[in-house]
């Protein structure tokens, strides 16, 4: 048997200096297995396309969705955005990875980040 030493930020992160971890504090999207409290790693630059669970600034809160490029809509797990009219509207980055988390990491508690 080979032990070798296991990187999760070479295995997980594809551009570290444009990914950044996000603490996901709902279970909207419990359906598609990603829960409260799990890590989500973000990247920003990606060209985001149909279909892509992507992070945006909404009237400057943060939200995830599936991207709907040719309806022009961000589909949460409650409601459908336009991509444009009234709300201020940015796409911050495509998820890319989820990370479970069984037990709370205290370094992320909701008040140091989050979703």
């Amino acid at each position: 048997m080979q032990v070798g030493v296991l990187s999760l930020d070479s295995l997980l992160i594809d551009k570290p200096a444009a990914s950044l971890f996000m603490r996901c504090d709902t279970n909207e999207f419990s359906t598609v297995g990603i829960h409260q409290g799990d890590l989500l790693i973000v990247e920003r630059g990606r060209e985001a396309k149909t279909g892509d669970l992507v992070v945006c600034a909404v009237d400057g809160e943060f939200r995830i969705g599936f991207l709907d490029v040719e309806a022009g809509q961000l589909a949460t797990a409650t409601e459908r955005l336009a991509l444009c009219g009234p709300a201020a509207f940015a796409i911050e980055g495509v998820v890319i990875r989820s990370i479970r988390c069984w037990h709370p990491i205290p370094e992320l508690s909701p008040s140091s980040c989050g979703l």
